[in-house]
């Protein structure tokens, strides 16, 4: 998995210590690179959906990618996941 947190925020001239910014991710799915941008809040909760699952994260990416609506933005499908998880646990 590919993130620079602080140079890309650097590059935006902000200050990546106290803002939510959009990071570019990449990670291998099917066995081809691909790449989503997500704030790191929803990266976050990626992440601990896959630990729980006990599945990596890429494999949790292949299975919302694999979900999707087609012409979808893999993105923002991601972001809806995060936030259908969240909604099904409460």
């Amino acid at each position: 998995m590919h993130q620079e947190p602080e140079r890309e925020a650097g590059r935006a001239g902000i200050d990546a210590s106290d803002t939510v910014y959009v990071i570019k991710r990449s990670v291998t799915i099917r066995g081809h690179r691909t790449s989503f941008s997500l704030e790191q809040p929803f990266f976050e909760a990626m992440s601990e959906i896959a630990a729980q699952r006990k599945i990596s994260l890429a494999a949790l990416v292949a299975e919302v990618d694999a979900r999707r609506p087609k012409g979808a933005n893999l993105s923002s499908a991601l972001r809806v996941f995060v936030l259908e998880d969240a909604r099904d646990r409460s």
